[in-house]
C-alpha cells in the first residue's frame, strides 16, 4: 500500500504536472514512498526502504498496476465529493484509502 500511495501522491501533484521525465517521476515516488514509510520499524521495511532504488520501485509497480487501477477509482469518488479537509493531494490520497 506504501507504494501505491508514494505514486498516487505524484501522480497527481499538480505543481509537477507532466513536465518531468520518468527519471524524475520515479525519484520522486522514492522519495514519497520512503516519507510514508518512515515510521515502520520491521527490520526488512526499514532494509528495503533504505536500500530499494527508484528502478526497483518502477519494476514492482509493474506487476502491481491491474489493481491499483482499482484504487485510483476511490481517488475519484474522494475528489468529487469535494470533502473540506482535502488541502493536499496526500489528504486525497488518505481519503481515498477510507473509501477503499
Amino acid at each position: 500500500m506504501a507504494l501505491i500511495k508514494a505514486w498516487l501522491i505524484e501522480a497527481i501533484n499538480p505543481i509537477q504536472g507532466t513536465d518531468q521525465s520518468g527519471k524524475e517521476f520515479w525519484t520522486r515516488v522514492l522519495s514519497s514512498w520512503q516519507h510514508v514509510l518512515r515510521n515502520v520499524t520491521d527490520a526488512s521495511v526499514t532494509a528495503a526502504r533504505d536500500h530499494r532504488g527508484f528502478e526497483a520501485l518502477r519494476k514492482q509497480w509493474a506487476k502491481m498496476v491491474a489493481g491499483v487501477m482499482g484504487f485510483s477509482s476511490c481517488i475519484v469518488q474522494a475528489r468529487l465529493a469535494e470533502p473540506t479537509d482535502i488541502s493536499t493531494p496526500a489528504d486525497l490520497v488518505n481519503c481515498a484509502e477510507g473509501l477503499y
